[in-house]
């Protein structure tokens, strides 16, 4: 897993990221914990159709190759945004809050943003849950 200085600076609220945010930055430790160590992840492939316990979903366009891991039910609810460079390897490069989130624009905008980083280099996509992630992967 790799991430981003972004979505690293709302990690550590002491940053200067707004305190409201707390509560999500330790959960959304906790999530990105559970993936690093290979804890078991709810993975949702269809865009618009998710399990309320999907951890990491596709977004639409899939084609775009960009997921976000889900920080819910902490309000505010925070969407982390990134792509699979190979299967098993997550980069989280965004990051916003539920409230208010524009998808198209925050797909377009993360997507911008693995380009600078990876110029040529398209994520990794796939047709099934274990495309993506190996092990301890369940459909959601």
């Amino acid at each position: 897993m790799f991430i981003s200085r972004d979505v690293r600076h709302f990690l550590d609220v002491s940053n200067g990221v707004h305190q409201s945010f707390g509560r999500a930055a330790g959960r959304a430790t906790a999530k990105i914990d559970t993936f690093a160590s290979g804890g078991h992840v709810v993975f949702g492939m269809d865009p618009g159709n998710k399990s309320p316990s999907t951890l990491v979903a596709r977004n639409g366009p899939v084609q775009k190759g960009i997921v976000d891991l889900r920080v819910i039910s902490y309000q505010p609810d925070v969407r982390i945004f990134g792509a699979f460079a190979e299967i098993d390897t997550l980069v989280l490069l965004t990051w916003a809050p539920k409230t208010g989130l524009h998808y198209a624009t925050e797909i377009k905008k993360c997507r911008s943003v693995w380009d600078a980083f990876f110029t040529g280099f398209e994520p990794h996509k796939g047709e099934s849950h274990g495309d993506y992630i190996s092990r301890n992967v369940i459909p959601g």
